[in-house]
């Protein structure tokens, strides 16, 4: 069963909650390409003159939101909401992270084809059932047209991402099993949403196919081992 969930979600903010910048869960990243003079919502949704407009000197914050790990969902999905980036574009991911049992986390790496490929039937069907346009960000993630959620790994790949304990390229797949930096699978396939309700909606689903996979199974104990 999940244990922990973290966010990470990528845009543009007109303002920024004090303790996020006091705290790290803030930051600056070099994959979000948004210029600060962008424009507001009000402005591009053709506010009226005689309205004051609050961007004149762009977007304030531009970056990412790493927010801190929650044990439930309910909270997760709480904070999302929250503080859901003011705008975003192509560039702008949405990132998850689970955290789990030894046990669970291994049962998944020496099962990973079929965890991979339920993994991808489990996004087709999510972005059909949404009625997700066709052409989106979404399905050109899904088919392998973002260079920070490649598609398609193997088992070098994975070991290399078990055992950095820093950032490197490794990561850059749809899914990243950080072990040794955050003893967490991390999904990186979902666009950051221009539609707040679809990335709320994703991270449910998300929560849901793996603690249902997981569920699924039937583990037995196992000693982890990882190939330094």
């Amino acid at each position: 069963m999940i244990e922990k969930i973290g966010i990470e979600i990528e845009g543009a903010w007109n303002d920024m909650m004090d303790e996020f910048l006091t705290n790290g869960v803030f930051r600056r990243d070099g994959s979000v390409d948004i210029e600060k003079t962008q424009q507001c919502e009000g402005c591009r949704d053709g506010w009226d003159s005689e309205y004051d407009c609050e961007c004149t000197e762009g977007f304030a914050y531009v970056g990412e939101l790493a927010f801190e790990p929650k044990i439930t969902i309910r909270e997760a999905l709480a904070e999302l909401e929250g503080c859901y980036p003011d705008y975003t574009n192509k560039s702008c991911g949405l990132h998850v992270h689970f955290s789990m049992s030894d046990l669970e986390y291994s049962y998944i790496v020496q099962n990973w084809k079929k965890f991979y490929a339920d993994y991808f039937q489990f996004l087709k069907y999510w972005g059909t059932s949404r009625q997700i346009r066709e052409g989106s960000q979404f399905w050109k993630r899904l088919n392998g047209e973002n260079h920070y959620c490649r598609k398609g790994i193997d088992k070098r790949t994975i070991n290399r991402q078990m055992t950095n304990p820093d950032y490197d390229s490794s990561r850059y797949n749809h899914i990243n099993f950080s072990y040794a930096k955050h003893h967490t699978i991390e999904f990186r396939s979902a666009p950051a949403f221009q539609k707040k309700i679809l990335a709320i909606d994703f991270v449910r689903s998300l929560y849901d196919f793996l603690n249902m996979w997981l569920m699924s199974k039937n583990i037995q104990p196992i000693i982890m081992e990882i190939e330094l």
